[in-house]
């Protein structure tokens, strides 16, 4: 593997950079800016010839060889959206808050005020959530301590801490997503 230079490096991001910006003359208003619903990646932005003339978002998880929408590994299902649909829209709710600003400061109190209120049922949710992760650790830990005194062989280590693992991300995962979505971070095992 040839060795590059900084500055060599530096010097083929610019021209990497160049030659993107030369291709990509277009600028898409929300490029990034909007989550797919279905698998998290961004949407950028396509012109499209005829028929369908004009420019759309498309989710970058529609692209065959990301492969990245669950577990088989196909092709992020969503739809593609209308450039000048969607971008009026947002203009439309900017301009919305720039003639009326206290209908949204409103609407923003409201959220927040919701939020506190559900903050300690979140917290007490997450207290549970890392007490069963906290189990599932010491059960983890016992099998591996069985293994260890020749108590368990192999076979029966490995079917045990699968049903582990597959337990642990039963009860987690959805929870743990809302953890994010709350904003209250989940803790950090230190095993």
């Amino acid at each position: 593997m040839p060795k590059i230079s900084p500055a060599g490096a530096q010097q083929v991001l610019r021209s990497n950079q160049s030659r993107y910006a030369q291709k990509n003359n277009q600028h898409y208003l929300l490029r990034g800016l909007i989550r797919c619903g279905l698998c998290g990646l961004a949407y950028s932005g396509i012109r499209k010839v005829a028929p369908q003339r004009g420019h759309y978002y498309h989710c970058n998880g529609r692209q065959f060889a990301r492969k990245l929408y669950g577990l088989s590994g196909h092709k992020c299902p969503a739809q593609s959206l209308n450039g000048n649909v969607v971008e009026g829209l947002v203009w439309a709710d900017i301009e919305s808050f720039l003639l009326r600003p206290e209908e949204i400061l409103e609407r923003l109190r409201e959220h927040l005020l919701l939020q506190d209120r559900e903050r300690p049922l979140r917290k007490k949710e997450l207290a549970k959530l890392t007490a069963q992760r906290q189990q599932k650790i010491a059960e983890r830990d016992r099998i591996l301590a069985l293994f260890r005194r020749g108590r368990i062989d192999e076979q029966i280590l490995d079917q045990q801490l699968d049903l582990n693992l597959v337990s642990s991300c039963n009860f987690g995962t959805s929870k743990i997503l809302r953890c994010f979505a709350t904003g209250i971070p989940m803790p950090v095992s230190r095993t």
